[in-house]
């Protein structure tokens, strides 16, 4: 009898660490030869992250919608379409920055999926200086705290360069939100599961929302895409980035003036990090700016004058 299909959610907020996460997710599965699918949400119309996503692993995109409302059906379908179409021992789903865990518990909970899968876990990064400076509105922090609150295993990412006294009081300080919860502090992701912290430490699924799970629509989150048109110089397009005030988020392909080669770019919370593409298949030069009250016809401005 074919075994049901792990299903594993990624959530937390933009720039947390997800997707560095889901690599490394990724890599050991590899080691272990599990059959492993992804599925990734975009909350705009063009996906960076699959570039980073292992060859010949399956992989469904959900663009321009947040799977938590407005495609919600569309990721029930696609986990039914992956099980349908390979043998797979589990499924990573990375959800958008903004979105609330419960709606997408429900979709990978569906009539449609009993029998074929069941959901094993729930992931939240939490940025850990993001947390501790707490410059965010009330709205925003509501929603990391339902991100929290949902979770079965929670990672304090990006704790480099943070005092151990800082950390202590961010987990102190997550804990009550979650007490039930596996915990990781870490930088980049870096963390070494056992197999049971995967597991769901209760049945989630019979908590309620203390916040609405449509929040990004409240958030004013917005998502601006623009072609790099020429090469950049590295410094003069970090500083742009990091000046950029309610920019939560940055990522994209670029070319540098002083590098050959195309980069894979990602910002979060005031650290840039360029990564060349070892492998260039169909990725063109362009910026992804998520945030708030983004003005596209600024931007492109802006990005006009730093051209090399």
């Amino acid at each position: 009898m074919k075994n049901k299909t792990e299903l594993i959610i990624l959530t937390g907020f933009l720039g947390s660490g997800k997707s560095t996460l889901l690599q490394r997710l990724l890599q050991k599965e590899q080691q272990i030869g599990r059959r492993i699918a992804v599925i990734m949400n975009e909350i705009g119309k063009v996906s960076v992250d699959s570039a980073s996503i292992p060859e010949k692993t399956p992989i469904r995109e959900l663009l321009n919608g947040c799977i938590c409302c407005s495609i919600q059906g569309d990721l029930t379908v696609q986990i039914k379409g992956l099980i349908e179409q390979y043998e797979l021992d589990a499924i990573y789903i990375e959800a958008t920055g903004v979105a609330h865990p419960l709606e997408i518990m429900n979709a990978c909970t569906h009539m449609q999926l009993i029998g074929a899968s069941y959901l094993k876990s729930v992931i939240t990064t939490v940025h850990a200086k993001q947390w501790f400076e707490k410059k965010m509105s009330i709205k925003l922090k509501k929603l990391m705290t339902e991100q929290i609150r949902f979770a079965d295993l929670i990672i304090i990412n990006h704790i480099d360069g943070v005092d151990s006294s800082i950390i202590r009081e961010v987990e102190a300080e997550i804990k009550q939100f979650n007490e039930n919860a596996h915990f990781y502090v870490t930088s980049f992701a870096s963390i070494q599961l056992v197999t049971n912290e995967l597991d769901k430490q209760k049945d989630r699924l019979t908590y309620e929302a203390e916040f609405d799970a449509h929040i990004h629509h409240s958030l004013h989150i917005r998502t601006v895409n623009l072609p790099i048109l020429s090469t950049v110089e590295r410094v003069a397009f970090t500083n742009w980035l990091c000046q950029k005030d309610q920019l939560y988020r940055a990522k994209g392909f670029v070319q540098l003036n002083e590098t050959p080669g195309m980069f894979l770019f990602n910002l979060s919370y005031g650290e840039v990090v360029f990564e060349r593409l070892k492998k260039v298949n169909k990725q063109q030069p362009i910026l992804v700016l998520i945030g708030e009250r983004l003005e596209k016809e600024v931007i492109e401005s802006e990005l006009s004058s730093i051209y090399a």
